[in-house]
């Protein structure tokens, strides 16, 4: 299962990413195209999860932490099946990298988990809109008469300690694509904010 990616760098050497859904092998396939993109010339990376919809939390996880080299990344809160935290491990390949994500109001889920982690760690400057505030795990319970019911059996929170759900991702700038904006320029522009951001 390829991780769905589309790369692109701009010419202000900044090399956008753009993930659709986090797969199993979304982290594995984000090192490979910095790598390929020689990361010491790279001005930035710019991680674009608009209209993403989540996917996996361990790719999430495992994507986050290619950029953390500490800390929390998010954590499950549960009554059923009790608390876990996600901790970052140590690795200092891409500490150096400048690191910007775009979301817009139709990210959500594991794409939110990744985008909190990232900013609450002031590890990357989130641009773009809030998210669409999807934190919750849901299960199917079969019933004796053959009808399911869905259950919300935990909740994920931010590193903060924020709940996700019904809440969203607000980002550092908001910067939302206008109607009569061509897609490249907004892109651009974005990646433009990205490099002057100290």
């Amino acid at each position: 299962d390829v991780a769905d990616i589309e790369a692109t760098l701009l010419h202000n050497q900044v090399l956008v990413l753009h993930v659709r859904v986090f797969q199993q092998d979304t982290a594995n396939e984000i090192k490979r195209l910095i790598e390929e993109n020689n990361p010491s010339k790279l001005k930035a990376v710019l991680i674009d999860l608009r209209n993403n919809p989540g996917g996996l939390l361990s790719s999430s996880v495992e994507t986050a932490d290619l950029f953390l080299n500490q800390g929390i990344i998010v954590s499950t809160k549960s009554r059923s099946e009790g608390d876990q935290q996600f901790q970052a491990l140590p690795n200092s390949e891409f500490q150096k990298l400048k690191v910007g994500v775009l979301i817009n109001n139709r990210s959500a889920s594991a794409a939110e988990v990744f985008t909190a982690a990232l900013k609450d760690h002031s590890r990357a400057w989130v641009m773009g809109d809030t998210s669409y505030g999807k934190g919750v795990v849901q299960k199917l319970f079969a019933l004796s008469n053959g009808a399911a019911i869905q259950m919300t059996v935990s909740h994920y929170y931010t590193p903060k300690g924020a709940m996700i759900e019904g809440v969203g991702i607000q980002p550092n700038q908001k910067y939302i694509l206008q109607p009569d904006m061509k897609e490249e320029a907004y892109i651009e522009h974005i990646a433009e904010l990205l490099i002057r951001h100290k």
